[in-house]
């Protein structure tokens, strides 16, 4: 398989170690099918942005049979549209990608974390998803469900890690909103933040819930979205067994 990966880049580095990757991604001699930019210290942001820009346009003929792409983006509040239009033309350059990671430092450059803009997750929508990772994003409940939905028809993992939504929006009606919508064989939750209220009060991390196949998805999604809280215990679905007990308690 070809994959590229950036694992990082000097202090003074605008945008020239990724634009170094991708000219390589846009000169190899096979298909890329894997594809890393950057890492939580060193997120895609507006400069990183601008100089790649060039770069992503000519990806198309390389990117096509690209089946796993990874972002991490930073700064999304200093972000202008021709930023966005990048962001867009990358994924356009990759319509059949089936792994999405997609990480956010909402607080990388000292500034308080930003809401993520409708117009930013828009643009970072493909059609082919089957797994979605979404960590560190500030959101609106209704912008957290649209994204989901776009992948409805091919969507079959989810993660949600440090994910925030709005004070009065509520987890709860997400979830059950999923698994009204949606046929999930495997979702992970952590650390979701409901305005302040984390997760997990008592030890601060957040509780971690993992469901590994249909019935367990749906069962969990149920139990969840009837609680206040979500608890404090971890615990992993991988029964009919394990699933009746927790939902007999």
């Amino acid at each position: 398989m070809s994959e590229y990966m950036l694992l990082g880049r000097l202090p003074d580095d605008e945008g020239e170690t990724a634009t170094m990757l991708l000219t390589a991604v846009t000169k190899a001699e096979f298909p890329a099918q894997s594809l890393t930019l950057y890492r939580k210290q060193t997120p895609l942001h507006h400069e990183s942005l601008t100089r790649i820009a060039d770069s992503v346009t000519q990806l198309r003929c390389t990117m096509f049979q690209l089946k796993k792409l990874a972002l991490t983006i930073g700064c999304v509040h200093k972000m202008n549209i021709q930023d966005i239009k990048t962001l867009g033309s990358l994924m356009k350059a990759a319509p059949i990608v089936e792994v999405l990671e997609l990480e956010f430092i909402t607080g990388c450059c000292g500034a308080r974390k930003s809401l993520i803009p409708p117009i930013v997750l828009a643009a970072l929508r493909t059609n082919a998803v089957k797994t979605l990772r979404i960590t560190g994003a500030v959101l609106r409940q209704q912008d957290l469900c649209a994204t989901l939905y776009h992948h409805k028809e091919s969507l079959r993992a989810l993660t949600l890690r440090h994910i925030s939504i709005m004070p009065r929006d509520s987890f709860a009606a997400v979830f059950d909103w999923i698994q009204q919508q949606f046929s999930i064989d495997a979702l992970t939750l952590h650390w979701l933040q409901q305005g302040y209220d984390h997760m997990d009060e008592t030890t601060g991390r957040g509780a971690e819930y993992t469901f590994d196949d249909g019935e367990g998805v749906k069962a969990g999604l149920r139990l969840l979205s009837r609680s206040a809280t979500f608890g404090i215990r971890q615990f992993h679905m991988r029964s009919s067994s394990t699933r009746r007990t927790l939902l007999d308690r």
